[in-house]
């Protein structure tokens, strides 16, 4: 199975002796090109290319049917062999995969089709950990930083990587340990030893902020305001001016802290930490204003709703748990991982969760039922990143 768009014309492989209308939901209208053995697959392959989507996610049903038409259909034809103009609009529907993109100790990002639990793009070029990963669902890109030192920006509907960033000198000095990409201002902020480094994404110049030598395993900046929230060795939240460089350290945990999530509206964070607690912060004031404790481990990894207020975290204790941030309180445990669940993303919407572990699998969770759904396996390594298509928001 390929996420590509196949481009495949009815002149290519036939005369051309007609035309097809498609209509879509949204009130476009198209004419394509038909030949007297086009197929179903092909005109589906026109389709997204002229939509700009992938392949699988067009659904073609033709005038009068009651089911879209198979890939290996053909295009009605008239008695006598011509083929029908088709005046009458196919129906053109798009049903979008749930897709997720993970990154490993093996050196590889993995692009997943969830519902069908197959790996449908592996994705090289790292020469080491990829240790995380940024996506941009809407436009089928993503950035991944790797123990080499190089950010590696992605395009998921060829699966080729576009070499935009300047080699730095001694790279491997610098792993990326973790991103965070603002697609709109085309900016990225990564943390390695002791600094954060700031990306244009479109190949312009990096600019690096200095501040200690712990290394920085989490980020989430705000370009809007510039302003980076981080997370270090160092045990302390760091609050960054992005353009002057200078931050400000806000102690609490006693441990190092691999997860920050910030709703930058109302200037609130949520930290995860090996002291085994996720702790709620009040930006603006720069105090905490609560401790969330049940992990048996430390705590790996936390994203959340903030709409909803509900967060997931994993641990080196196996398991994932949610919370409700407004109260405190631990709404369930999911078990499975047979290793630390070192990443999750969270769709509270659809009471989804997926959680990548050091077991080298990904798990899709039912969080109204506390199950496992699926194990998406292929890693080859630990699995340290994770992003998913429905769950973009809080990915």
């Amino acid at each position: 199975m390929r996420f590509l768009t196949a481009r495949r014309k009815a002149s290519n492989s036939c005369e051309v002796s007609g035309t097809v209308v498609v209509a879509s939901m949204s009130g476009n209208t198209w004419q394509f090109p038909i030949g007297a053995r086009c197929t179903g697959l092909e005109l589906k392959a026109n389709v997204a290319e002229r939509a700009g989507i992938p392949e699988a996610e067009v659904l073609l049903v033709p005038p009068g049917a009651g089911a879209p038409i198979a890939d290996e259909d053909g295009i009605p034809v008239r008695a006598g062999g011509d083929v029908c103009e088709q005046q009458v609009p196919w129906n053109f529907v798009r049903v979008p995969q749930r897709l997720a993109l993970s990154g490993s100790k093996d050196g590889t990002l993995k692009l997943w089709d969830i519902d069908r639990g197959t790996c449908v793009e592996t994705l090289r070029g790292h020469g080491g950990v990829v240790f995380t990963l940024s996506a941009d669902w809407r436009r089928r890109f993503a950035l991944s930083g790797s123990e080499d030192g190089m950010p590696k920006l992605w395009d998921l509907t060829n699966g080729q990587c576009q070499d935009r960033f300047a080699v730095r000198e001694a790279c491997k000095e610098k792993p990326i340990f973790c991103i965070s990409a603002d697609w709109i201002h085309r900016r990225a902020v990564s943390g390695s030893f002791g600094a954060l480094t700031i990306w244009d994404l479109d190949g312009g110049p990096a600019r690096e902020l200095h501040g200690g030598c712990a290394y920085i395993c989490c980020v989430a900046a705000d370009w809007t305001s510039r302003r980076a929230v981080s997370g270090s060795e160092d045990r302390s939240l760091q609050l960054w001016d992005l353009d002057s460089g200078a931050s400000e350290a806000m102690p609490g945990h006693t441990g190092t802290i691999f997860s920050v999530s910030v709703d930058w509206n109302t200037h609130t964070a949520l930290s995860a930490s090996a002291d085994r607690t996720l702790r709620l912060w009040d930006l603006e004031r720069r105090v905490c204003n609560r401790v969330l404790e049940g992990h048996t481990g430390g705590v790996c990894a936390a994203t959340v709703d903030w709409q909803a207020m509900r967060a997931v975290s994993g641990s080196f204790d196996m398991s994932l748990r949610l919370w409700d941030l407004v109260s405190g309180e631990c709404l369930g445990k999911l078990l499975g991982h047979t290793d630390a669940v070192w990443c999750v993303t969270l769709d509270w919407n659809q009471r989804r969760a997926l959680s990548g572990s050091y077991d080298r699998t990904i798990r899709v969770w039912d969080l109204e039922e506390t199950e496992c759904t699926a194990v998406l396996e292929g890693h080859k390594g630990r699995v340290h990143s994770l992003s998913a298509s429905c769950m973009s928001r809080s990915a």
